[in-house]
């Protein structure tokens, strides 16, 4: 159920005709607050958001799909299209496409709200809220931004619990929660003759199985900036489980950090790192009956 302010409840019962106008909200992960309206000139109101009174600017256009009220629980979605010109619209001084691109609008909350005014330009009846949710798929390009957003509903498909019983380990490599450095398990070496696409010989002298399931980055050459994930190790060849784009040059260089299979006695005798363990190895097996 929508709430509308009392103004705005007498504005609709009497007005023969009133103004319309949409305001986007879009906030992101960062805090930056951008807000737009379809109107032909920026509006100043007061938001439903958080009763506080805000500008929303007419210089960057666009559309949306339609909205809907149901009955009961039902996860619904907003198409959203952005029309920025590249040469004037900024997001933290980088146009919107390439913005978007590095990941500007993930998990960025969407508000959408209308205005009715008795006259055009009279916001004193405020808002009322049509949409809210989160960014969900992104499509730039030149000319647009395709945006879905998702509603808030969306949250109550989560899986539960949070936390899975599980003998691997559930962290991430080299994430917070496994406290290690991947500085400290990466080494850096050129491409040696015999290297493919596919497979790629490292010239180092770890043990076999080293960095499976680690990540092999290259830092110059044909395939410079690409990221790999390691499929085996063995004899001091890397293969991917993706081939490289290009064959690698001899001297092309590279960094390759080791992996982890997210077992209790990887975590001890590889990393030393048993104390940030998060996995139960020891739980009995669901077909164990115990």
């Amino acid at each position: 159920m929508r709430a509308a302010s009392a103004p705005l409840i007498a504005l609709l019962n009497s007005a023969s005709q009133v103004f319309v106008a949409d305001l986007l909200t879009i906030t992101q992960q960062s805090g930056t607050v951008t807000r737009l309206t379809d109107a032909v000139a920026n509006l100043t109101a007061v938001s439903q958001i958080d009763n506080a009174t805000h500008t929303w600017t007419s210089s960057l256009p666009f559309s949306r799909g339609r909205t809907k009220i149901v009955v009961g629980l039902e996860v619904d979605t907003l198409a959203l299209t952005l029309m920025p010109d590249p040469l004037v619209h900024t997001l933290g001084g980088v146009p919107w496409p390439a913005a978007v691109r590095a990941g500007a609008l993930d998990e960025a909350r969407v508000v959408l709200e209308r205005l009715f005014m008795a006259t055009a330009g009279d916001t004193s009846a405020g808002t009322l809220i049509q949409f809210a949710g989160r960014v969900g798929e992104v499509t730039p390009s030149r000319g647009s931004i395709e945006i879905q957003v998702r509603s808030d509903l969306e949250l109550l498909t989560a899986q539960l619990p949070r936390n899975v019983y599980q003998p691997g380990c559930l962290h991430t490599l080299y994430d917070a929660g496994c406290t290690l450095a991947k500085a400290a398990f990466q080494s850096s070496s050129t491409a040696q003759s015999g290297s493919t696409a596919a497979s790629i010989v490292t010239g180092l002298s770890r043990a076999d199985g080293y960095y499976a399931l680690g990540t092999v980055t290259f830092t110059s050459g044909a395939n410079a900036g690409l990221t790999r994930t390691v499929r085996t190790y063995l004899s001091n060849v890397a293969v991917p489980i993706v081939a490289f784009p290009s064959v690698p040059a001899v001297g092309d260089a590279f960094t390759i950090a080791a992996g982890c299979d997210k077992q209790q006695a990887t975590c001890s005798s590889k990393f030393g790192n048993l104390t940030h363990f998060r996995g139960l190895p020891y739980i009995p097996l669901p077909e164990s009956g115990l």
